[in-house]
């Protein structure tokens, strides 16, 4: 029998079973954190898993770059919010074939969106139960989609989204603090294209500021 999915929002969800795991695969796996204690507490939890093995840890994406060529990792698990890279951007650089796992401190639905359509397989709140994670790992690792049952509920209940994928997309952005110049140069748009679609987005949702937008973006 098939696993169990239902489209939500845009998002394909997937739900597998425990039963349809092989445990005969080793589930490889890297964390990309700057918190040193979310990163060896997840760490320790998956160790105590005989399928899945912690192969690295980093704490910058600088690092992360540097250190995964030769590990042949073939899940990753990294932080949306570092000091030096926003996650988001770092997607595109992983090695081709690697299931990603954003995690944040932050699941809104436009959140979730966003990195599911930058390339993430799944997306976990650091708020999560250790069965979350585990299941996230093993179900991104069979080829899968992950989300939490509670983001996953946030999806469903966007019925009607007033803003367009690209406005989403910069909505975000902008209120993790990007600068216009920098958004333009991570989409590959021009400083006004990026302009036109902040006062789009800011006339929709009837803001003014970006304060504001980042208090939308929470619950959009």
């Amino acid at each position: 029998m098939p696993p169990h999915c239902c489209f939500t929002a845009k998002v394909y969800f997937q739900i597998r079973s425990p039963s349809r795991w092989s445990h005969t695969m080793t589930y490889r796996v890297v964390f990309i954190d700057d918190h040193d204690i979310v990163r060896s507490g997840f760490a320790q939890l998956l160790s105590l898993e005989e399928d899945i093995q912690v192969v690295g840890e980093f704490s910058s994406a600088k690092q992360a770059r540097a250190g995964l060529p030769g590990l042949q990792a073939n899940i990753c698990i990294c932080d949306i919010s570092m000091p030096d890279e926003n996650g988001l951007d770092l997607l595109k650089g992983l090695p081709s074939g690697m299931g990603v796992i954003m995690l944040s401190m932050h699941d809104s639905p436009a959140l979730v969106e966003t990195a599911l359509e930058r390339g993430a397989r799944g997306f976990l709140s650091k708020r999560c139960k250790p069965e979350d994670l585990i299941s996230a790992v093993r179900t991104v690792g069979s080829g899968g989609v992950y989300l939490m049952p509670e983001i996953a509920q946030q999806l469903a209940r966007v019925a009607v989204d007033p803003l367009t994928r690209r406005e989403r997309e910069i909505a975000v952005l902008l209120a993790e603090g990007m600068e216009v110049r920098e958004i333009a140069e991570s989409l590959g748009l021009s400083p006004k294209t990026v302009h036109v679609h902040r006062a789009n987005l800011f006339a929709k949702l009837g803001i003014s500021n970006n304060v504001e937008l980042a208090k939308k973006v929470l619950n959009l």
